[in-house]
């Protein structure tokens, strides 16, 4: 009897990547993780910076007390974390009826995570 190969119904990105969801929660992949983990201490809240003149947004690692700051969920497996973001993606005009993953960044120098979103002009 031939064996038959199963083939995923996702693919796992190791790279880097965003995904954002219209409920208002920002997925960060694994590979989105690793980039915010400074000297092995995950950080526990994050900043949003937003750049509207290239539609790009970005990821900050924050204190605990900061009170802009979004606390981070992570995923009991260690495969991301998730930021619920609702006011945030309001903000800035999130326009889409359903989730969309999107290339990260990793700026060493500024320490933050960036991405852009294909907004139509």
């Amino acid at each position: 009897m031939p064996f038959e190969i199963f083939h995923r119904k996702s693919v796992r990105i190791n790279s880097p990547a965003i995904t954002l969801s219209p409920s208002g929660r920002i997925y960060l992949n694994q590979g989105a993780v690793e980039c915010l983990v400074s000297r092995r201490r995950l950080p526990y809240a994050v900043l949003f910076l937003w750049d509207e003149r290239t539609k790009t947004a970005a990821i900050k690692a924050a204190t605990d007390t900061d009170e802009r700051a979004y606390r981070v969920a992570y995923s009991d497996k260690g495969s991301g974390a998730t930021i619920t973001a609702k006011s945030f993606l309001s903000w800035i005009g999130f326009p889409f009826a359903q989730s969309i993953t999107v290339p990260a960044d990793w700026k060493e120098k500024q320490r933050l995570l960036s991405f852009q979103l294909p907004f139509d002009e």
